[in-house]
């Protein structure tokens, strides 16, 4: 995913807290990647077309026993009345033929099991 980012020009950061004592962190680690990849794949399509810098900042903290990891982006964001939808199936922001609407609500499904 990173050295897609990098052809499209896209500046990521990552930011990761010292967890050497943090014990181990317990999921599926496929799944865990396919819903990061998910993440980062929309955060690119937000800011592909922004006219000057593109950015992505990925972070990882350690919080009262639980992981938070934390994408951001300065992309065009989304409206606040479609927010309530984007998890549902098959519901997607981007054009005809950009997406399918599967990714978040597949993310969601993987960090509830």
């Amino acid at each position: 995913m990173r050295e897609r980012l990098k052809l499209d020009e896209i500046d990521v950061t990552t930011a990761y807290e010292d967890c050497s004592g943090c014990g181990k962190v317990l999921g599926h680690g496929i799944q865990m990647e396919q819903v990061i990849i998910n993440l980062l794949t929309n955060s690119r399509d937000a800011v592909l077309n922004n006219i000057g810098s593109k950015w992505i900042r990925l972070s990882m903290a350690f919080k009262d026993k639980h992981a938070e990891i934390s994408i951001q982006d300065n992309g065009h964001g989304i409206a606040v009345e479609l927010i309530k939808r984007i998890f549902e199936p098959f519901y997607t922001t981007k054009e005809v033929g950009k997406g399918t609407g599967l990714g978040l609500s597949a993310s969601m499904v993987s960090c509830m099991t």
